[in-house]
């Protein structure tokens, strides 16, 4: 179903490419070029829980008690038109779905429809801001104007076809390519947990963190020496690796479980984690 508008991160690679090879070959369009292109990775939408990070977020800044219960309604009606479209398309695929089934979800799904229709009329007369708050993204200077010296913002988007990095500070936004894919995210970051799913048992791969680390904030990492509080914006499976965990430097051998001498990324940085962009200006 409709969450709100958006697009997929391997929708917009292409355009951010090109982008990046035009402020190469244009330094003096350099700086409004990665500010188009901070803008435009606004836009893209990530999975359900982080769509409902980017709703709660809303219902926070719409202030209103009462609308803020009428905005859960809202999401909660969006996922359950979603989940019946879900098992409505395999149904309709299925050569062995009966008809009456099918019919009823059906109607199922036009009732959905008229209740999301009402609720979002409903909100929008309440809250006429709420569709801004979750959908509008944030110029690069109001990123700016909400940082403090000592702060960035560095949001991570990923897909099938690679991944990119945006960090923003006082100073402008630095776009760079990450040359992973999804995918391979999603690899190094099951192989980081399996400590923790492993409740302690497995010695934790400091190495493997201190490589993700190269990869993810490498291209920014001088840039970050002077930053005493990131956000990060992360998608994907990274949103269930605290970056906390992260390893700056090269670690040394792990023995008798002691990582005393290890440099995690919270010892140097204080980390916050941000749903999007747009929420960190709307809640400031």
């Amino acid at each position: 179903g409709d969450q709100g508008g958006g697009l997929q991160f391997d929708d917009v690679l292409p355009y951010l490419r090109a982008g990046m090879a035009q402020a190469q070959a244009q330094p003096q369009e350099r700086r409004a070029l990665l500010s188009d292109m901070f803008e435009v990775g606004q836009l893209v939408r990530g999975p359900v829980a982080a769509q409902s990070m980017i709703v709660a977020a809303a219902r926070l800044a719409a202030g209103d008690q009462a609308v803020s219960s009428l905005i859960r309604d809202l999401q909660d009606t969006r996922n359950q038109r979603a989940t019946l479209g879900e098992r409505l398309d395999r149904a309709q695929s299925d050569p062995s779905a009966l008809a009456p089934l099918i019919e009823q979800m059906e109607k199922q799904w036009r009732d959905l429809n008229r209740q999301v229709d009402a609720l979002e009329q409903q909100v929008q007369s309440a809250a006429p801001r709420y569709n801004q708050l979750l959908d509008r993204p944030v110029t690069t200077s109001e990123v700016i104007e909400n940082l403090n010296a000592d702060e960035a913002i560095v949001q991570i988007l990923s897909g099938d076809q690679g991944s990119f990095g945006f960090y923003v500070d006082k100073t402008g936004v630095h776009a760079y390519e990450i040359a992973l894919t999804g995918e391979a995210i999603d690899k190094r970051v099951s192989q980081l947990r399996e400590s923790f799913d492993a409740y302690g048992r497995k010695p934790y791969a400091v190495q493997q963190a201190h490589a993700l680390y190269g990869e993810l904030f490498g291209p920014v990492a001088e840039r970050l020496s002077g930053i005493k509080h990131i956000i990060s914006v992360p998608n994907g499976s990274l949103l269930s690796l605290p970056f906390a965990l992260l390893v700056t430097e090269e670690p040394p051998e792990i023995s008798r479980w002691d990582y005393s001498q290890v440099n995690w990324l919270a010892k140097d940085h204080e980390l916050s984690l941000a749903p999007s962009v747009q929420s960190l200006v709307n809640l400031r």
